[in-house]
Parts: C-alpha cells; structure tokens; sequence
C-alpha cells in the first residue's frame, strides 16, 4: 500500500538504484500517480537539479501545467524512500553551523525544513544550508530585515557572475554570529500539500532581449516560490509574467534586464516568461 506524502517543492526523494539516485521534487503540481522530479545526486556526483537534461528519456513526458517535457516519478517510486524536509531539520538541527540556528530561531516560521547537501548527509566545509520555510512571508521577511540591520546578515560571493545579486539579497545569503558565517538558501514555500494544475501552458517560443520589470505582479510575490513578475516584453510591446522557481531570480527589483525566456500563453491568453530553462535574466539599469 502506498503512503501519502505532501511531495511539493524542494521534496528530496531516494530512488532505488545503483548507485542510488536522489532526486527533487519541482513544484506544486503534478500528473494523475505521478510526480515532477529532476535528478540531484547519482551516487556521490551531484547533478544540476535545474536542468532537466541528466533525466532518462524514460521520465519524460507532456505536463499540460507546465507547457512541455517534464521528468516523473511514479508516485509508488517517489514515495518509498522520501526525505521529509521538516523532520529531517530536527534530526540535523544540532549539526547545522550555529548562525543557521540563530536564523531559524529569529524567523520563527510555522515549518521549517532542511533541504539539499545537509539533508542527505553530504555536506562539505563550502556547503550552504538550504532551507524550506512555510508561514506568514511578511513577518519572515520583516526578521531578516531586521538581522540585516544589526548587520549580521552579510552578501553571498557567488563565483557566478551573471547571478544578478545585490547587496540587499536576504533569501541568498550569509550570516555572521560569533565569529563564524554560515550561507543559506531560504525558500518560502506557498504550500505544502500538492495542488490541482491552475492552468494550461502552451509554449509559444522564446524571447531573446530588453524586458522592464514593473514590480511584483502580488504583494511579496518576489520572495515566494515560484516568484512572480510584471514586465513588458520591450522588444515586442507586449505584457507578461516572468515567474521563476530560481532563488538566484527571486527579490529582483524594478528595472531594465536583458533577458532570454522561455514564453508560453495560458487558457486565457495571459503571457508567462520563464527563464528557468537554459534562460538568463541579467540587470542593465533602473
């Protein structure tokens, strides 16, 4: 019999094998017995979880929600081993450096959740402390502010130039407590249960140039995941969401980037602009 799990993004899930595949679970929705997932390590050699690319052939199929290819897991898989986020942060919450606790302690979410290298054991000395969150985003975000202005918050140095970071970046970050940093990803979930698909995608090709930011297309929408834009498509003319499950495209402020998006129209003629797939958005002026 096969046990119900809330399988929703950033969900790690160990797949049989040899070796043993971890893989992670994208989004909110997913297909009738199945569920999204991308590959994330493959015995001790990590993958990119935001490339579809290093998934078999085999896992790929149409998903209407998301406006093409898709890797799944059937549910039975994704289920038989599943990593639960919130129940490995206790088992790991003494391990983790401790100016993530003090992070966890001043946000004091609803649920807390451990993801990535430090869920799977397989953190090393430069490993971040991914981290999924659940509760009021306003109030989460309010506490980082308030550890950025003791100046105990401190910018990442990605070696990734074209990560268009800033100095203000609270998601993506470091913190400094007792003389010792600690760097994080903090993913503030929408939910934590599985949804049914709100819409139907269809790809409608890229786009390649100008794009204006506006603002959030709803209030905290920038912070959330996936995060959502307004812009214009400058080169077209044309309004659309630019929505983003990257942490790297989340907190974006208004302004001029160069982009190269995916482009896709919903049911209702509405235009999304995903630069998550082989895209880039890189900051140009305000």
């Amino acid at each position: 019999m096969t046990r119900t799990y809330s399988l929703v993004e950033g969900w790690i899930v160990e797949v049989p094998g040899s070796p043993a595949e971890y893989w992670v679970v994208k989004g909110y929705e997913h297909p009738p017995g199945k569920v999204v997932a991308t590959p994330y390590r493959r015995g001790s050699r990590r993958l990119d979880p935001r490339s579809i690319k290093q998934a078999p052939i085999w896992t790929l199929g149409y998903f209407p929600c998301r406006g093409g290819s898709a890797p799944m897991l059937s549910l039975e898989a994704a289920t038989a081993k599943p990593v639960n986020p919130w129940s490995t942060l206790e088992i790991r919450y003494r391990d983790l450096p401790h100016p993530i606790r003090v992070l966890l302690e001043e946000v004091n979410p609803e649920l807390a959740g451990l993801t990535g290298s430090w869920a799977v054991f397989a953190e090393d000395g430069g490993s971040d402390v991914d981290l999924l969150i659940y509760g009021d985003p306003s109030e989460i975000y309010t506490a980082l502010e308030s550890l950025a202005s003791r100046g105990v918050i401190k910018p990442h140095r990605h070696e990734r130039s074209h990560y268009p970071l800033h100095s203000a970046r609270l998601l993506d970050s470091c913190i400094k407590y007792g003389g010792v940093t600690s760097c994080y990803t903090l993913r503030i979930l929408r939910h934590t249960s599985p949804r049914e698909c709100s819409r139907r995608l269809t790809a409608i090709g890229r786009y390649t140039g100008p794009i204006e930011i506006i603002g959030e297309q709803e209030p905290l929408d920038s912070i959330l995941v996936p995060a959502r834009y307004r812009s214009v498509l400058l080169r077209l003319g044309v309004e659309a969401v630019v929505e983003t499950w990257r942490t790297s495209y989340q907190e974006l402020k208004p302004g001029v980037y160069e982009g190269d998006l995916e482009l896709f129209v919903d049911q209702h003629g509405g235009i999304t602009a995903s630069p998550d797939l082989d895209g880039k958005l890189k900051y140009v002026r305000a």
